[in-house]
């Protein structure tokens, strides 16, 4: 089973794409700080096995602190380094089917 990371998962777009990749049977880590989102959006989810939640802005987030994954959606990561950090293959990766 292949890990992805949603950054802004608890989001209005990020919850959904949360439960389709579930429905896709990935593994599921949302990373979220809930500034501009809500826990509802994720509290079908949270009974998932597959999903887990880290309650963090992931762009103060160190990427020691992820554990493995395959995959990262996110619309904008501004932290340089945090980009720097992550390896090519992880900053370039995208699933090309929902």
């Amino acid at each position: 089973m292949q890990t992805v990371i949603v950054a802004g998962g608890a989001g209005f777009i990020g919850s959904h794409l949360c439960e389709a990749l579930l429905k896709k049977d990935y593994k599921v880590i949302c990373v979220d700080n809930f500034l501009t989102s809500e826990k509802e959006n994720i509290s079908t989810l949270t009974t998932n096995e597959n999903f887990s939640l880290i309650e963090k802005d992931i762009i103060n987030l160190n990427p020691d602190e992820l554990p493995t994954f395959d995959f990262l959606f996110q619309e904008k990561i501004c932290n340089t380094k945090f980009k720097k950090r992550m390896s090519t293959n992880l900053q370039n990766a995208f699933l090309t089917e929902l």
